[in-house]
């Protein structure tokens, strides 16, 4: 594993990479090389294997549980590495320990492994440490991560049977194509028989498939692993599609329901740990991937620089409902309550739709996969019916 090494050379901080098989050996063989300890080391993540959001919820939770019992963040980090199984978040967790015993504080520790923790995880850490209410921030924290990643969860499950079935009746109907309506084609040529028009589109497909089949899979297979590699990286392609879903129906509604929950659940815990208003509504902005809703939000921020309420400035977000309960909430000072009333109203919404886009594929999969049987049969048994 390759290491990024921040030193000191002639009272200037100068970078190299080394390679190593541990953080200590990187850090021994910084020393032997500089003479000096480094000011920070940093595992360079390649981007060729993730981290799974359990094992970060995992650290996140036994940070917490350490930090509750009163000890100093550095004690905590000791405790916490030799029990985390994950080899590459073991390795993190060592270069974040490293940048604690070199003087950095939490956040600088962290900031490094963004693309890991998220963003929200850094600033909450931030602003935890900055107020000197870490726990109480982290519990917030965690409470949202598990919430999300338990949705995330029953999406994925739900799908999986849908999604199962789809692709095995795409290979099926590929092979039928490839290999056995080439063989009833000869059958039909050698006794002449006039062909309907299914049979015939049939055929066309079959030929197609044999000339440019290869051709056709090496392509979705590759615009599969683009569309993959654009929402893990964010780039690319994930923009229009995220533009594009934004405006179909049923998708719209459940994301914008989705998102919506995010914005106030998030908003609700940086103004329950104390954060201002301004502070907290931009954080909350960044959360939100859209890049249509985030031009949105940056107007609502401009409102709020205005000296606007909080409620005047989310209108063109929110839906009326929850407005009018800003609106209410800003006079007895109880935003964050109201906030997490009006994410949990959207969550509920957000999963409702969820299921009624499920539960309409499975009927739409069976009509698709009787379709092709149908297809298949026309094409193939009327000309031999006729045959006879």
């Amino acid at each position: 594993m390759r290491y990024k090494i921040t030193t000191l050379k002639n009272s200037t901080p100068f970078t190299y990479t080394l390679s190593a098989q541990s953080l200590q050996e990187a850090k021994a063989k910084a020393e032997l090389k500089d003479h000096i300890s480094p000011i920070k080391i940093t595992p360079i993540d390649f981007g060729f294997s993730t981290i799974p959001q359990k094992h970060i919820i995992q650290s996140l939770e036994q940070l917490h549980l350490l930090l509750s019992s009163h000890l100093s963040i550095q004690e905590c980090f000791l405790l916490l590495i030799p029990n985390t199984p994950h080899k590459r978040l073991k390795s993190i967790l060592e270069s974040i320990h490293q940048n604690l015993e070199n003087g950095l504080d939490l956040y600088e520790s962290f900031s490094s492994y963004e693309h890991i923790f998220g963003s929200l995880t850094l600033k909450m850490l931030y602003f935890g440490a900055k107020s000197n209410n870490l726990i109480e921030c982290l519990s917030l924290l965690l409470s949202h991560l598990k919430s999300r990643q338990q949705s995330k969860s029953k999406i994925y499950w739900a799908l999986f049977y849908p999604l199962i079935v789809l692709c095995a009746s795409l290979v099926c109907f590929g092979v039928l194509l490839q290999f056995v309506v080439p063989q009833f084609v000869e059958l039909f040529a050698s006794n002449q028989v006039a062909l309907p028009f299914y049979t015939q589109i049939l055929i066309a497909l079959s030929d197609f498939l044999q000339r440019y089949g290869a051709i056709l899979l090496s392509t979705f297979v590759c615009v599969l692993l683009s569309l993959f590699y654009s929402f893990k990286a964010k780039r690319f392609l994930y923009q229009p599609t995220l533009s594009l879903a934004l405006h179909l129906p049923l998708s719209q509604q459940i994301l914008l329901a989705h998102y919506r929950y995010e914005y106030c659940m998030i908003l609700s815990i940086l103004l329950s740990c104390k954060i201002d208003l301004r502070s907290a509504t931009l954080l909350a902005q960044e959360i939100i991937p859209a890049q249509t809703l985030r031009n949105k939000l940056a107007k609502a921020q401009n409102i709020l620089y205005s000296g606007k309420p909080l409620s005047e400035a989310l209108k063109d977000f929110l839906s009326p409902l929850s407005i009018g309960l800003i609106h209410s909430a800003q006079q007895g000072q109880k935003i964050p309550e109201v906030l997490e009333l009006c994410a949990k109203k959207y969550k509920d919404q957000a999963q409702t739709l969820t299921q009624i886009l499920i539960a309409s594929i499975e009927p739409i999969l069976t009509i698709l996969l009787g379709g092709f049987i149908l297809f298949l049969a026309l094409g193939i048994f009327v000309p031999i019916w006729e045959m006879h």
